[in-house]
This record gives structure tokens, C-alpha cells and sequence, in this order.
């Protein structure tokens, strides 16, 4: 969620979006949305990615670096209600 909008609330309306938020993750047209957005995404970087070496074929290292820095500094696993959307 957008960090700045979820200031903007009180603390129990903070509470009851997240609830909300929590059980709509197991609703199925929810879970394949954020599966086709997150493919999308995929294909994006990949682009991009393929884009920027074909403009710059030197630039690779560059990226391997960002993409280590962005790796790192990603949380660990998914939150639970995430885990039990994606398919086995």
C-alpha cells in the first residue's frame, strides 16, 4: 500500500483497511491480477533490461550492480496471506 496515503489515516482506519486488504488476497480474481501484473512486471524489466545493453552494451555491470543492491534490500519470503495465493 501507498506508505504516504496510509499516513494520512487514523490508526483505526489504518487496522480496518489492512484487515480488509488481508482477506481480499484470497479472493481469486485478486490473485490472478497480482500474478498478471507481476509477469508484466517481469517481461518489463526483461525489456528494459535487453533495451539499455542494446543502448549501452557496457552498461551490464551497472545493472547486475542495481539489481544486487535491489535484491538485498528486499524483504525475506512473502507475508502469509501472499503464500497461500500463489499456486503450488
Amino acid at each position: 500500500m501507498m506508505r504516504g496515503a496510509m499516513e494520512a489515516l487514523t490508526p483505526a482506519e489504518r487496522d480496518q483497511l489492512m484487515e480488509a486488504n488481508k482477506k481480499i488476497m484470497e479472493d481469486p480474481a485478486v490473485i490472478d491480477a497480482r500474478q498478471k501484473a507481476e509477469a508484466a512486471n517481469k517481461a518489463f524489466m526483461e525489456a528494459r533490461r535487453a533495451a539499455l545493453l542494446k543502448a549501452d552494451p557496457t552498461i551490464g555491470p551497472i545493472l547486475d550492480k542495481m539489481e544486487a543492491s535491489m535484491k538485498a534490500n528486499m524483504p525475506q519470503g512473502r507475508p502469509e496471506h501472499e503464500k497461500k495465493a500463489k499456486p503450488e
